[in-house]
């Protein structure tokens, strides 16, 4: 049974008083449950000002208890869980009083010593491009996008193929992949969800075109 001390020589009148919870048959994330002194029936000799030191199953940490109304929920500090973290791991505050946690982010290089922020929100899918020479990220403004044609059967010199994403704004490049007689690219206009090719000549039989495309300028 967890056991609470309190009144230690010294500690008496002192804020804030240290005293101590022995739960050595109880974990971490019991002993943070709401109203877990409560049920132990040792709630009432907690005060608002102490600094609660607990040993428990899976750790040892330090306290503050959360008084409202005769209810008490020990909150830990400095960190959340007394669990081991991972050398290297970035640790981040958990809630607003400081306590730290590891949540398993680390760095993609630990040999590196900058962390690459973004200077805004970006938007899914953009490219992303370099603000300035400190690392800073910030979203280019555009996206790439590439594709095969399916295949064309040819008979004349110009076709409209399906090129999901694409609009009217898209600035296209593109290569012939297969086709059966020696030509080459004309012309190219983009369209919604499209891309007219004007070949020099008949392409012919089994023509795909392989396209790449950013949504604006590139600056």
């Amino acid at each position: 049974m967890a056991v609470l001390t309190t009144n230690f020589t010294g500690e008496i009148g002192v804020k804030p008083r240290l005293i101590r919870l022995d739960a050595p048959e109880n974990t971490f994330s019991e002993v943070t449950t709401p109203l877990y002194l409560n049920r132990l029936g040792q709630a009432a000799q907690v005060q608002a000002s102490d600094m609660v030191c607990i040993f428990c199953s899976d750790g040892q940490f330090l306290a503050r208890p959360l008084i409202s109304s005769g209810s008490v929920t020990l909150e830990p500090l400095f960190s959340r869980t007394p669990t081991a973290v991972v050398a290297g791991d970035f640790a981040v505050f958990d809630g607003t009083e400081g306590a730290l946690e590891d949540l398993g982010y680390s760095p993609t290089n630990a040999a590196k010593t900058k962390v690459i922020m973004a200077n805004a929100a970006m938007v899914v899918g953009n490219a992303v491009k370099a603000a300035d020479t400190a690392g800073t990220l910030a979203d280019a403004g555009y996206n790439l996008k590439s594709a095969t044609t399916a295949s064309w059967g040819g008979g004349s010199t110009s076709h409209t193929f399906t090129a999901a994403g694409l609009t009217s704004a898209s600035i296209v490049t593109a290569v012939i992949v297969t086709s059966a007689n020696a030509v080459g690219i004309a012309k190219l206009v983009p369209g919604t969800d499209q891309i007219a090719v004007t070949f020099t000549a008949d392409p012919g039989a089994g023509t795909t075109v392989n396209w790449i495309a950013t949504s604006a300028v590139v600056a």
